[in-house]
């Protein structure tokens, strides 16, 4: 079983979710909020034992990613409009939810 997690960065807080993917089914395990800070990030991505990192293009993505790459972990960083179509389903827009979406499309190797 292989665990991956989507990260929807925000300025002060993130919204990380962590997403078990087996042969048979894909879901969400648990969701974390923490400090914007690859440290605070990669602790908690460590002690999950997630070594793939999925989230989405923007003003923070850059330097986040090459952070969290330099501690170890597989990062893609999607682009936001295509993100944006693979969640069109859902009305709701939370960060919860975003962190999610990123975590399975990563995890359907989207």
């Amino acid at each position: 079983m292989e665990s991956v997690a989507g990260l929807d960065v925000g300025v002060k807080k993130s919204a990380l979710c962590l997403v078990t993917r087996d042969a048979a089914s894909m879901r969400p395990v648990c969701r974390h909020r923490t400090a914007t800070d690859p440290s605070s990030i990669g602790t908690w991505l460590a002690s999950q034992g997630v070594v793939r990192v999925g989230l989405e293009a923007g003003a923070q993505s850059s330097w986040l990613a090459r952070e969290l790459e330099h501690r170890g972990f597989e990062v893609t960083v999607m682009e936001a409009r295509r993100q944006r179509a693979f969640g069109a389903y859902s009305k709701v827009k939370t960060d919860e939810r975003d962190a999610r979406l990123i975590g399975e499309a990563l995890a359907t190797g989207l």
